[in-house]
This record gives C-alpha cells, structure tokens and sequence, in this order.
C-alpha cells in the first residue's frame, strides 16, 4: 500500500501486453467494508476518463489538487480497459492501493 499526504501527487503507470489496443479508464474508489447511512458507498471519489496510451503505456496523476480534498482514509483503483475492435470492457480491479494521511502542514 502507498501512503500519501493530503496534497501530495501520485503517479499511475498500467504496462500490458498492448494497450494500445484498447481505452483505458480509472477511478479512485473508498475501501473497506465498513457501513454509514450517510455513506456514498461504492461510489467513486475521482475518474480518469480517456487515459493517454503511449507507447504500449497508461498514466495518470493524482494532482496536488485532487488529493488536497481526499478524506483521510484508504482508497482502491479500479481500472476499465475496453477494446477498441469489439468495444468489450475488461476489468480489473486492486484494494487498498492508497492510505491518504492528514497532512500537517495545511
């Protein structure tokens, strides 16, 4: 698992086979299985659609920004390929990829 900082970047890079031939899409999701009435749960906090492939490779940033305003928690990425020819969707999907920490600076 990656700690963070509330307000520090992160950096995402998906190699595969080829991903050229296919979109590629990704969205930050809660983790865990605790349960809130007030809870959104399941629902993703932030999405990068239409990921820029180069070279066979996906990547994407979590900016300054964006993780300023994430509550202090853990977080999965899950992540969408479709191909291109069938436009068939591929899933696949990780848990606890990142802890973000309160950051004392702010």
């Amino acid at each position: 698992m990656i700690e963070i900082l509330q307000g520090e970047t992160l950096s995402f890079v998906l190699d595969g086979d080829d991903l050229s031939q296919y979109e590629v899409r990704a969205a930050l999701r809660p983790s865990g299985t605790s349960f809130r009435r007030d809870c959104s749960c399941g629902e993703s906090v932030l999405s990068w659609d239409d990921i820029n492939v180069n070279g066979g490779v996906a990547a994407w940033t979590l900016t300054t920004e964006q993780s300023a305003t994430l509550p202090i928690g853990k977080y999965a990425m899950e992540v969408a390929l479709r191909d291109v020819a069938s436009q068939q969707d591929i899933k696949d999907s990780t848990i606890d990829i990142i802890n973000v920490k309160p950051s004392y600076t702010r």
